[in-house]
């Protein structure tokens, strides 16, 4: 009778207190946060309260879904002199079905000691404290974008695996085994298509350099960058085929702009996917100097000739030749998408000082001999 309840006690105790005395260290909780569209739900692994994560739904995203793994952390206890250095967590994501690629691991701080009953920074709404050789390892910092990690996976929809572990470093004893790996699913409702993290336009020189960056692409086929000089009316620029429509990386395209117009330019993106369907990117805006927009030679004019030299990209120019009164002598319109020289005709005029204004600009003093 006293063998049984000696067995009974013992047993008790292993409920109590899971640190197996054979034991010098392990991990005796691992847990993390998952965030889904504002919802934060508590997953562990071992003892304590929380949602057990193996084998759990995470839930159902789409592109626009807010889903984070958070503030993963751990539990630890050390017996016979081993001391625990330091923790780690480690994770990945992948398509149901297809090949798992590498983890990424998370280092975790030190948080504190178990200072029984529970007092200080032990998480104790999680599990009693009643052991001053455990620990609390964590890392509150962390937040992994899981859709984002979706779409480097894979990002087409369907069924998707988190898979987790935890580990411990030890110092005189021998290093526990890990705990893990452990698995949840989740669902993408549709496809996670292409993501842009950048598009800037800068100006150099006389022309506009565009740059954008996508950090996944899922069925892209193309881009249509267009531009308009009010921000309503939009032209084709050019066309800039996908790189790779399926990449799970990053992807960087440049396009120059050589004839942007002299006045305030307007671009964006329309990205284009196999399929037809499209999206718009924000608009960017470029200002190029409106103050040299056109050049006068010879001044004096003696033969009769003025020669008039307009930038590269001007639609429509509309010259006007005035006298000092401002009365309108002559006009012109030219349009161009080179660089161009033309020959105004002053001859018949009287002599003296006219003035040359090209699409209301600062009209330009011209001297007639």
């Amino acid at each position: 009778m006293k063998k049984q309840v000696h067995f009974f006690v013992a047993v008790l105790l292993l409920i109590v207190q899971p640190h197996f005395a054979w034991a010098d260290a392990g991990i005796w909780r691992g847990s993390l946060d998952i965030n889904l569209n504002g919802t934060t739900t508590n997953y562990r692994e071992l003892t304590g309260t929380g949602t057990q994560f193996s084998g759990a739904n995470l839930g159902a995203i789409t592109n626009s879904s807010t889903f984070q793994l958070l503030a993963p952390y751990l539990f630890s206890f050390k017996n016979s002199g081993c001391d625990v250095t330091g923790a780690n967590f480690y994770y990945r994501v992948y398509k149901m079905g297809s090949s798992p690629g590498a983890y990424t691991s998370v280092t975790f701080g030190f948080v504190c000691n178990c200072i029984p009953p529970g007092t200080g920074c032990w998480r104790s709404s999680v599990f009693s404290c009643s052991n001053s050789t455990d620990q609390e390892w964590g890392s509150s910092s962390t937040n992994v974008n899981l859709l984002q990690a979706a779409k480097i996976a894979n990002g087409s929809a369907g069924t998707y695996v988190l898979d987790v572990y935890w580990t411990i470093t030890v110092a005189n004893c021998v290093v526990p085994p890990a705990l893990g790996s452990f698995t949840a699913t989740f669902e993408a409702l549709t496809s996670l298509p292409i993501e842009l993290t950048a598009f800037r336009a800068e100006k150099i020189a006389r022309s506009v350099q565009l740059t954008w960056t996508t950090a996944t692409e899922q069925n892209n086929d193309r881009f249509e960058l267009e531009r308009s000089t009010d921000g309503n009316v939009w032209s084709l620029l050019t066309t800039v085929p996908t790189q790779n429509g399926n990449a799970r990386y990053p992807q960087t395209y440049d396009v120059t702009d050589q004839l942007p117009r002299p006045a305030r330019n307007y671009y964006r993106l329309r990205q284009v996917d196999t399929d037809g369907k499209s999206a718009y990117s924000a608009v960017r805006t470029v200002e190029m100097d409106r103050g040299a927009v056109a050049t006068i030679a010879p001044n004096p004019v003696e033969n009769g000739t003025l020669h008039l030299s307009l930038p590269a990209g001007i639609t429509d120019a509309h010259v006007r030749l005035l006298d000092v009164q401002g009365r309108l002598l002559r006009t012109w319109t030219f349009s161009t998408e080179t660089e161009i020289t033309v020959p105004l005709d002053l001859a018949g005029l009287p002599g003296g000082i006219l003035f040359l204004q090209v699409n209301g600009d600062t009209p330009l003093r011209v001297i007639r001999r």
